[in-house]
C-alpha cells in the first residue's frame, strides 16, 4: 500500500471518528482513545498472547451494555504468568507489530512501549504499560494497567468487544460482573476509612441498578475473592457503609470531585452508599454466618426469591 493510500485511510478514519463523537456528544479525545483501545484489543486477540489476558475495568461496560456510563481513557487487563516488567514490555511490543487485514488506519509504535511496576493503595501488584499510537498525523499515548494474582475460572466468557466503526471486533475473555463486584467490595472492606476509590462505589452502585444478579454466584465470587486476598468477611457493618464514613467531609469531597471529573449523573455519596448496602450487606451477612444465599437481585429493587432467565457474559 502506498503512503498516499495509507494517508487517505487515516484521514477517513479520523473523519468517521469525528462524526461518531459528534453524534454521541462525546469528547473527541475520548472517542479517539476508545478507538485505539478497541483496535489494540483486536491485535491482542489475534496474537499468540490472547490467552494470557482477561479484560477487566471500566471498559467492561462497553461489553455489558450499550451505554458505558463511566468514561475511561485506560485499559485494564488481568494477566497470567510472571509480572516481570521487561517481559511484558516485549509482549506489548510484539502485539504492536501484529499485522491484520483490517484497514483501521492506526499504527502502534512498538519502540514507544514503556513499563513500570505499580501498587495501588498499597494493595496489589501490577504493571503499567504506556505506548504511542498514530492515526495519520494524529498521535497520542494510551495506558494499560495489568493486574496479577486474581484467579478467573470458567466464568470468564469469550465475547466480542463492540466496534465503534463497525470493524471486525476483538474477541477476548472478560470478567463476569459478579467477580467485578466482589473485588470492589473486598477493597471497601480491606481499606476501611482509608478508602479513596470512589470509582468502586460508583461502579457497584451502577451495576446494582442495571443488572440482575444470582445471589449464589455473587456470594461464591465474594467468598473466593476475600479468601484469596486474605480479607476476613466482616461480621458487622463494614466501615464503608457506616454513617461516619458516608457523611465524612473528605469522602464527600472525593466523591463530588469524581462525579465532576467524569461528568456523571449526580447522586449524593450517602444515597449511593445506602443502595450499595442494600445490595451487598445481605450477602456478607449470609457468608459471615456460613449460610447459603440463593436469592435473586432485581436491578434497582431488592433481593427476592424470584428466579431469572438470563445468561451472563
Amino acid at each position: 500500500m502506498s503512503n498516499r493510500e495509507k494517508k487517505n485511510i487515516a484521514d477517513s478514519i479520523l473523519q468517521r471518528l469525528k462524526n461518531y463523537s459528534q453524534m454521541q456528544r462525546e469528547d473527541r479525545g475520548l472517542t479517539l482513545t476508545n478507538y485505539a483501545i478497541e483496535r489494540f484489543l483486536y491485535r491482542l486477540s489475534n496474537s499468540q498472547y490472547a490467552g494470557q489476558f482477561v479484560l477487566k475495568g471500566a471498559q467492561l461496560f462497553r461489553v455489558w451494555g450499550n451505554n458505558p456510563y463511566r468514561p475511561t481513557r485506560d485499559l485494564d487487563l488481568l494477566g497470567f504468568g510472571n509480572p516481570d516488567v521487561s517481559q511484558l514490555e516485549e509482549v506489548f511490543r510484539n502485539i504492536c507489530r501484529v499485522e491484520t487485514d483490517v484497514q483501521d488506519g492506526i499504527i502502534y509504535k512498538a519502540e514507544s512501549v514503556r513499563g513500570q511496576a505499580i501498587r495501588e493503595d498499597n494493595m496489589y501488584d501490577g504493571v503499567r504499560i504506556k505506548l504511542e499510537y498514530r492515526i495519520g498525523r494524529t498521535g497520542e499515548f494510551m495506558q494499560v494497567d495489568i493486574g496479577f494474582g486474581d484467579a478467573v475460572d470458567s466464568s470468564a466468557k469469550m465475547v466480542a468487544f463492540p466496534s465503534i466503526l463497525n470493524m471486525p471486533a476483538p474477541e477476548l475473555r472478560v470478567y463476569p460482573y459478579e467477580l467485578a463486584v466482589a473485588e470492589k467490595v473486598e477493597a471497601m472492606a480491606a481499606l476501611g476509612f482509608a478508602n479513596s476509590r470512589m470509582k468502586d462505589f460508583y461502579d457497584v452502585y451502577q451495576l446494582a441498578g442495571e443488572f440482575e444478579f444470582d445471589g449464589k454466584l455473587l456470594a461464591q465470587a465474594i467468598q473466593t475473592t476475600f479468601k484469596r486476598r486474605g480479607t476476613v468477611i466482616p461480621e458487622g457493618l463494614p466501615t464503608a457503609f457506616t454513617k461516619e464514613f458516608c457523611e465524612d467531609k473528605l469522602k464527600q469531597r472525593q466523591w463530588e470531585a469524581f462525579i465532576s471529573k467524569n461528568s456523571l449523573k449526580e447522586i449524593s455519596f450517602p444515597s449511593a452508599a445506602d443502595k450499595i448496602k442494600d445490595f451487598i450487606l445481605p450477602v456478607l451477612r449470609a457468608l459471615a454466618e456460613s449460610k447459603s444465599f440463593e436469592l435473586i437481585w432485581k436491578p434497582g429493587r431488592q433481593w427476592s426469591k424470584e428466579r431469572k432467565n438470563w445468561s451472563n457474559c
